[in-house]
């Protein structure tokens, strides 16, 4: 539940069914670089600055980081409020992989009152007040902006700023997985295919001479992406000959397949879907 310094909610002392800053007006007769007053006498050049020194508290240091910055927090709302259903696609797909930006980004929207307490990205509900901004933000997005979809297709601008994920642990991991494998005919790796980091899985090769071949391939857009799922493949060596015999009788495209249903499946269960 938002609140004021006062500790009343936002929805008892605003409507929250209007975009934020509508008690906010336009005052012909002042300042013309700053056009709007809000309801304590002080001056804004626009709703989006109001919003964001008055009520976010936060420090400008120049338009195209302010703009930026809020155009990310309009995709994050709105992927709260329609799109995200784990915690896992949240990350990812809103913070280039980086779980500890996730969290603290969840813990902001609580503590400004923008998002439920208790809860992180997705499991989190928008306030009312949370709602309202989101509105006030689609309302005055640029116009060069206004033919882009909100959300997480927008977000790839903001991919210079996030912090690269850690690889030297990453590398350790899979180094300790890949040591305690047993002896095997068959056996995933990384790889890159067509220019593109992917994981391959290695099997018998369909001849009469005893060699082995490259039966099915996936690729990533990322090489950390790919190290993940193959962080996951390295858990369950116990299968990996199992998933062979899927590609064998079946074809690669069925051990993708597969693959989906287990992660959706997975998903689901630590949901509680």
């Amino acid at each position: 539940m938002s609140k004021n310094g006062k500790g009343i909610p936002y929805e008892q002392q605003r409507n929250p069914k209007l975009p934020w800053g509508y008690w906010i007006t336009i005052d012909t007769y002042g300042d013309p670089d700053l056009p709007l007053i809000d309801d304590n006498g002080v001056r804004w050049r626009s709703l989006r600055s109001a919003l964001w020194k008055e009520r976010l508290s936060m420090g400008y240091f120049d338009i195209f980081v302010f703009n930026e910055q809020l155009e990310f927090l309009l995709a994050v709302l709105v992927a709260i409020d329609r799109t995200l259903s784990t915690h896992s696609e949240a990350v990812n797909d809103l913070f280039g992989g980086d779980w500890h930006r996730g969290v603290h980004y969840s813990l902001w929207l609580e503590g400004h009152g923008l998002i439920d307490t208790g809860n992180v990205v997705p499991r989190a509900k928008l306030t009312p007040e949370g709602r309202a901004i989101m509105a006030m933000l689609m309302a005055t997005r640029d116009p060069e902006l206004m033919a882009k979809p909100i959300g997480l297709g927008s977000l790839a601008t903001y991919a210079a700023i996030r912090p690269e994920p850690d690889r030297a642990a990453m590398e350790q991991a899979i180094a300790r997985a890949e040591a305690s494998l047993p002896p095997m005919p068959i056996a995933f790796a990384r790889h890159t295919v067509d220019n593109a980091p992917a994981i391959v899985l290695i099997g018998p090769a369909r001849s009469r001479i005893a060699i082995s071949e490259t039966i099915w391939a996936l690729q990533f857009d990322s090489e950390h992406v790919r190290d993940l799922f193959y962080r996951w493949l390295l858990s369950r060596a116990d299968r990996w000959e199992h998933w062979s015999n899927i590609v064998q009788r079946q074809g690669a495209q069925a051990l993708t397949r597969h693959f989906l249903s287990l992660r959706i499946a997975e998903d689901a269960e630590r949901t509680g879907n």
